[in-house]
Formats: C-alpha cells, sequence, structure tokens
C-alpha cells in the first residue's frame, strides 16, 4: 500500500470512505467503463482495492452499478481487440494484435459471459443417439431388492 492510500482497518475507515464517497458511485463508473482497471481507480483515489471492493458491495445498488459497468466495458474489450488487427502495419504488429485480441476477448467473456460467452447445449441421449429408456419398477420389487442389499451389507459387515 502506498503512503497515498489509506487503510481499511482500524481508524483508516472512515477516511477511506470519505475518499470514495467524493469520488461517487458515478465517476468510479465512469472510469470503470472507459476501461481503467480497479487497481488504477484505488490509486488514484488513494484506497486500498479491498477497500474499494468493499465499499461498492456495501449498498447493492452500487455493486449492481459496478457489475453493469463492467458488462458494458466487456464491449470495450472486444471492440479494442478489433482495431488492434485492423491498426497493424506488418505481419509482427498483427501477431502481437492476435494475441491481445485473444486475451481481450478472452477478458470479455469472463466479464460478460452471457453476451460474449460460448453457448453450451448439452444433451442427454439413450444408446445409438436414441431415446433414454426407462422402466417403472413396482414398489414391492424395489422393497425386496433393497431388502437384499441391506442382507448383503450386513452379511459383509459382520465378516
Amino acid at each position: 500500500m502506498s503512503k497515498n492510500q489509506v487503510n481499511a482497518g482500524g481508524n483508516g475507515v472512515a477516511p477511506a470512505q470519505a475518499l470514495l464517497d467524493a469520488e461517487g458511485i458515478d465517476r468510479i463508473c465512469e472510469r470503470i467503463c472507459d476501461g481503467e482497471p480497479l487497481t488504477h481507480i484505488c490509486a488514484a483515489i488513494g484506497v486500498s482495492f479491498g477497500t474499494l471492493q468493499t465499499w461498492l458491495e456495501a449498498i447493492p445498488e452500487r455493486s449492481a452499478r459496478a457489475r453493469e459497468a463492467r458488462r458494458v466495458t466487456s464491449r470495450m474489450w472486444d471492440e479494442k481487440a478489433l482495431q488492434g488487427i485492423e491498426s497493424a502495419a506488418d505481419p509482427f504488429e498483427l501477431a502481437k494484435a492476435k494475441e491481445a485480441a485473444h486475451h481481450l476477448r478472452w477478458r470479455a467473456t469472463k466479464i460478460a459471459p452471457a453476451d460474449y460467452g460460448e453457448k453450451v447445449t448439452q444433451e442427454h441421449t439413450g444408446a445409438n443417439g436414441g431415446p433414454i429408456q426407462y422402466e417403472t419398477v413396482p414398489d414391492d420389487v424395489l422393497k425386496k431388492a433393497a431388502a437384499d442389499l441391506i442382507k448383503q451389507l450386513s452379511t459383509e459387515l459382520k465378516e
């Protein structure tokens, strides 16, 4: 923690909260939407990362606004990835841009999986892709099978 940061523990709670309150959720969300990392925001305000996180999570509306700002930011990461590829002047810059684009798009998928994540469909099928086969077993058959299993386990445990 730098000497400019206010410690979140002990007597530093009130000053740190005052700094965050002075900055305000509107400005913090604006900075998040501009793509500024939370660690940079913390350093600029003079609070620790943990203090910022605690402040954001303390009020549900504030937490929801910060989450939405991060979700909106995912669009910026996607566009930034495309801009890097389009502006590459030579094969080396293109290779770097493609690697950066991969990371930026990955980042977008983690921030907004509903918008940028891969759709996963899971299906259950039976033999050879057909329907799952099942049969109804009468209660008396189930009770007998359970009793036989319990008897078998009791015998094995005694041995």
